[in-house]
């Protein structure tokens, strides 16, 4: 801008700021700050807000504490993310005592606090054992008509585990379930922790009484699998109608740490309880598979999903041609890359996601110069665009011995596969 002609304005300067500021640039953005008003240029409340947001998150927070009484110097009034920023910045370094003073001077400014302000508060209360103070928070902001999300559910659920009342972190759930707020895999890994920590010491009395009445000991594993039926029974008990979102949630949340063997299980629970499995299930169960490469379950959880009507997308056949390569049963890559020419009409994004964005990346030149000429026997055409694309990230990956080579089959296979 500046090169140009063009001086930066206060907007300009204040979006730089809270880029710098959102990447945890902080010495950065506060130059920006000095220098713009150098140059005469006042900064605004949103600019103060950005910087003190990111002090916060810093923990500089007395930095963050000088910019509010400089925004009072300059006659700018704090506002509702204001206050919560530096709310949020004392309740995550255990200043809550202080977090509620703020929040209620923020009152009497009639700054009114947001739903963002409360589950902050919330969080701190949970984090430091106050989790029946933070219930009262929860009532409060109800009748205030700020509804409670997940996060802030949670937080409070959470909040409960911590203290070993895990009753009352039931009925905080189910609560959550009657007011059409809906749970994350962090709300159920939140209660599972708990349920694990309750079997645990009830595993630990019984291991002691027994090597009381008996001279020995006794060492009991309480599995993620395990912990989850018990969450799902326990749900269920506490009259909680298990959904197929829930199982989603918690599919998905086991596949994401690897667990495919529990994911698995759980989905036959669910099928056994009269719900069907949706897409999203089947995709993570198989992209799960495939990264532990784990290929004939991946291969059977494609079988079932087709015959059940659903239409794998072409990142699950990126995943499942990628993995098969990898363990070497490239024979069933090469069916199964062909079974997706067959079934695709798009021949440039086959090429691009499976053998650009897979094989290339992973090294395997060879097998990519493979299924392109798969493409050509079966007449699935090419444009000239991707093409281009294609020769170039070759080019990347090549040995300098194999580049003549290829380059003679790309020639060779230009003239049939360009429209």
């Amino acid at each position: 801008m500046v090169e140009h002609g063009i001086s930066p304005n206060q907007w300009s300067y204040t979006a730089m700021i809270d880029g710098y500021c959102k990447e945890g640039k902080m010495d950065i953005a506060l130059s920006l700050l000095a220098r713009m008003e150098e140059i005469g240029c006042l900064p605004s409340t949103q600019t103060f807000n950005a910087l003190i947001s990111g002090l916060s998150k810093a923990n500089r927070l007395s930095e963050a504490e000088k910019l509010c009484a400089k925004m009072s110097e300059q006659q700018l009034l704090p506002n509702t993310i204001t206050y919560t920023s530096l709310i949020d910045g004392l309740c995550r370094n255990g200043g809550t005592s202080l977090a509620f003073k703020i929040f209620h001077e923020m009152e009497k400014y009639g700054c009114l606090p947001n739903l963002h302000t409360y589950t902050t508060l919330i969080y701190g209360l949970c984090q430091n054992g106050n989790a029946d103070d933070a219930e009262k928070l929860l009532e409060e902001m109800e009748r205030k008509g700020l509804t409670p999300d997940t996060v802030t559910f949670t937080s409070l659920i959470d909040g409960f585990v911590m203290l070993g009342r895990l009753d009352h972190a039931f009925v905080l759930f189910q609560r959550m379930i009657t007011m059409g707020c809906k749970p994350n895999y962090r709300t159920f890994n939140v209660l599972l922790k708990g349920l694990q920590k309750e079997c645990q010491l009830l595993i630990e009395k019984v291991a002691i009484q027994n090597e009381s009445a008996y001279g020995c000991s006794s060492e009991e594993r309480i599995t993620v699998l395990e912990s989850t039926c018990t969450l799902l029974s326990r749900l269920s008990e506490n009259g909680c109608e298990l959904t197929v979102d829930m199982y989603t949630t918690l599919v998905s949340g086991l596949c994401r740490e690897g667990r495919s063997f529990e994911a698995f299980r759980l989905v036959e629970d669910m099928k056994e309880r009269g719900l069907s499995p949706n897409m999203e299930i089947y995709c993570s169960l198989l992209f799960s598979y495939c990264k532990n490469l784990d290929m004939d379950p991946a291969l059977k959880t494609l079988d079932l999903m087709s015959s059940q009507g659903f239409s794998p997308p072409l990142s699950i056949y990126k995943a499942l041609i990628c993995a098969l390569c990898t363990v070497e049963r490239v024979e069933e890559a090469q069916k199964l890359f062909q079974s997706l020419l067959e079934k695709q009409q798009n021949g440039d994004l086959i090429v691009w996601m499976v053998l650009v964005d897979g094989l290339l990346q992973e090294g395997k030149t060879d097998l990519c110069m493979k299924f392109l000429h798969l493409m050509e026997s079966m007449n699935c055409s090419l444009s000239s665009h991707s093409y281009l694309l294609l020769a170039r990230e070759l080019s990347k990956v090549v040995k300098p011995l194999e580049e003549e080579q290829i380059s003679k089959q790309l020639v060779d296979l230009k003239g049939h596969m360009l429209k």
